[in-house]
């Protein structure tokens, strides 16, 4: 009996040590920073390159992803840092993997909605570490995500398609998806009737999953060392 636990205190102390506050102390917490950000930024950049589809109600620009999930996952059980550099990385693999074709807007884009997603749910579960904090966080990055997705489409994505693009042709793409588009109500169109549902749907089945599998995926790792 005092053998288990010493053990389990023993199991507790490197835990603590190895814990998102204390993981760049020693040696075997970065070994596992670098672990886990390397396998959660390739997960998130093999869904978001490849592993995407687009549903028949929306532009074909805006396709459903899980690519943020791991995002999310992956901050939770990295930190903010971690949560930053797994954007980054997807962003960079992104772009090497698959070229733009969005002159680098989609891209930059979907950049600060991963750093939307990451940052909330990182930063709420460092302050309050335990179950609670961790669906608080992932709550927040819902949110973060339907808010932060709907302003840089409106401040600077879709003027800069409409650079890009042109004006009769952002209307023609969008004008099977609502034939009642026009020039006077093409912000409000493409805000309110894809942009703000389409994220709030995404949204709402990644933040689902992570709810669901985060404590998991903990359990997991820890038990085979990563």
């Amino acid at each position: 009996m005092q053998d288990e636990l010493i053990q389990q205190t023993e199991t507790l102390e490197n835990e603590k040590k190895l814990s998102i506050k204390n993981q760049f102390k020693t040696k075997k917490g970065r070994m596992r920073f670098i672990t886990r950000v390397s396998m959660f930024s390739a997960l998130s950049t093999v869904f978001y390159v490849w592993l995407k589809f687009p549903l028949p109600f929306f532009p074909p620009i805006l396709k459903v992803s899980f690519s943020n999930l791991f995002i999310m996952i992956g901050s939770l059980l990295t930190g903010p840092i971690g949560g930053v550099v797994i954007s980054i990385v997807r962003f960079l693999l992104k772009l090497i993997l698959n070229p733009t074709s969005t002159g680098f807007i989609g891209e930059i884009t979907d950049l600060v909605i991963a750093l939307s997603v990451a940052l909330p749910a990182s930063i709420t579960y460092l302050i309050k570490h335990d179950k609670s904090g961790g669906i608080l966080g992932i709550i927040f990055s819902f949110f973060s995500w339907i808010i932060v997705s709907f302003l840089i489409n409106l401040w600077v994505s879709l003027p800069l398609y409409l650079n890009l693009y042109g004006l009769d042709a952002c209307i023609s793409m969008f004008k099977s998806f609502a034939p009642s588009i026009t020039e006077e109500n093409l912000t409000t169109t493409y805000l309110f009737y894809f942009i703000l549902p389409f994220n709030s749907l995404v949204a709402f089945v990644n933040s689902g999953v992570a709810l669901i599998v985060y404590k998991k995926t903990s359990t997991i790792l820890k038990a085979i060392g990563i």
